[in-house]
């Protein structure tokens, strides 16, 4: 049984791959910083999920969890970095608290998770990481200046570790979605394209598993409602 580890697992689309590939026969190690949502999550695929709670922007707790999982575990043949904040603002205007709240989950988070599992995949001569990114990270787009600073730096974070690990069979791929239907979308905070065309968190989560079960190596794959153009 392979295991896979996802972050921001609680809710969107952590949650629905939580489950997704937990029911395709992984053991999945899902953290995320609210126990209650773990909980919940992991009763609905008896033993086949497992709750950690971690923030992923601090390097400390993120250490301690792999350290966990590993141990439980004995090894880590996925991680998908899926923990994310966003917010929408024009940069001037903008709290600089965001700043950090930002950068600390959207990008330390990847690099802090991903170099907790690397060196056993470097060990195990096997592994894929997966970093849910988004086209906000391929160019940019107005009044997501922090969001999309977070992301370029997770789309530009991928191809340097992809490099260096790819001769010990170790895959990277940076997957830039547009928006996905989710939660995040809401009357507080309302999507600025068109609703009905929002990406089915499931047609991303089976994307990812096609990615896993080929032997092919995807560098970064852009996607993107239909009505759009990123």
């Amino acid at each position: 049984m392979k295991t896979m580890v996802i972050t921001g697992a609680s809710t969107g689309l952590g949650k629905v791959m939580a489950l997704k590939f937990a029911q395709d026969g992984y053991k999945v190690c899902a953290i995320a910083r609210s126990m209650e949502k773990l909980d919940d999550l992991a009763s609905q695929v008896s033993g086949q999920i497992v709750a950690y709670t971690a923030d992923v922007g601090d390097a400390n707790q993120v250490n301690e969890t792999f350290d966990k999982i590993y141990a439980e575990h004995e090894r880590i043949d996925v991680l998908i970095n899926n923990a994310s904040v966003f917010n929408s603002c024009n940069f001037h205007e903008e709290e600089l608290s965001n700043i950090a709240r930002l950068i600390d989950t959207n990008l330390k988070g990847t690099m802090f998770c991903t170099h907790a599992v690397l060196k056993l995949m470097v060990e195990q001569k096997s592994g894929h990481v997966i970093n849910i990114a988004s086209v906000s990270g391929t160019h940019g787009i107005p009044q997501q200046a922090i969001y999309g600073a977070s992301k370029h730096g997770v789309v530009g974070f991928s191809d340097v570790i992809g490099q260096e690990v790819k001769e010990f069979g170790v895959h990277v791929c940076a997957i830039c979605p547009g928006g996905i239907d989710t939660p995040l979308w809401n009357e507080s905070n309302p999507y600025p394209g068109i609703n009905e065309d929002l990406i089915d968190p499931e047609e991303l989560t089976e994307l990812i598993g096609f990615v896993l079960d080929k032997p092919t190596l995807y560098k970064k794959l852009i996607m993107f409602p239909m009505s759009e153009w990123h």
